[in-house]
């Protein structure tokens, strides 16, 4: 559905075509626009915070790197692929933290995407400061030699990322947002192909802290959960079969 011209936000909204699908006459209601139709939603609560029932995805450790060698270590979940040609992430970064201080020295960065047996350090990198604690040493991390960076590739993860900043942009009084050119990416084959998890890999789906807890408590449980399968879209369903053909 798209709205129709004019300012974002008002007006009514036109109803996407779905001529040749056959659906029972409420739906047909529903689907017609018709808000006087429409029933309560007494099957939904209402919660605090919007990224709860998105949160189900792989997280990022980002890993940094000083100019004299120190390393850290930072749970990402605020991070998204942005663009095709040229690949790039964008990041939203803390300005008081170990890693924001080490992206300022080197404007490069690796993230990795963990194994289920990684829960714990993805915890703790995200709850324990770098400028306390050496949480690269105290995770147990083994660093691989990347292709392009001077950032160490993570060799327990199930993928990593290289990274260049190409720019760093001042959201608010807390964040920048900060865009990572992709420079190589790494995956398993044992757990990948043609850049798909295989069914039986085993990354970390982090679920996140529950909604309400004080966002000062560090030591809130935090929840995860595992791929269990993997399973293909039927292209050939009524519905799919609508998507218009590539030319060759």
């Amino acid at each position: 559905m798209r709205p129709k011209a004019g300012a974002f936000g008002q007006g009514r909204l036109e109803t996407l075509s779905l001529s040749g699908l056959s659906f029972p006459e409420h739906q047909r209601r529903f689907m017609s626009g018709r808000d006087d139709a429409w029933r309560g939603p007494t099957e939904f609560e209402t919660i605090a915070h919007a990224n709860k029932p998105f949160s189900l995805r792989v997280p990022a450790l980002m890993v940094t790197r000083g100019k004299d060698g120190t390393l850290n270590i930072m749970l990402c979940m605020w991070f998204t692929p942005m663009g095709a040609e040229p690949s790039s992430f964008l990041i939203a970064v803390d300005r008081k933290t170990k890693s924001y201080e080490l992206l300022l020295e080197t404007k490069e960065f690796v993230i990795a995407a963990p194994e289920e047996s990684m829960l714990d350090i993805a915890v703790y990198a995200g709850s324990v400061s770098g400028y306390t604690e050496d949480k690269w040493r105290a995770s147990g991390l083994t660093p691989l030699r990347a292709r392009f960076v001077n950032v160490p590739l993570v060799s327990e993860a199930l993928a990593n990322v290289e990274f260049e900043i190409a720019r760093m942009l001042p959201f608010d009084h807390k964040y920048d947002l900060v865009v990572g050119l992709v420079r190589a990416c790494h995956v398993k084959s044992a757990h990948f192909r043609h850049g798909i998890y295989l069914e039986g890999a085993t990354p970390l789906l982090w679920l996140g802290k529950e909604s309400g807890v004080t966002r000062t408590d560090k030591a809130a449980t935090s929840h995860a959960a595992g791929l269990g399968r993997t399973w293909m879209a039927d292209h050939d369903s009524p519905l799919l079969r609508r998507i218009p053909k590539r030319q060759p």
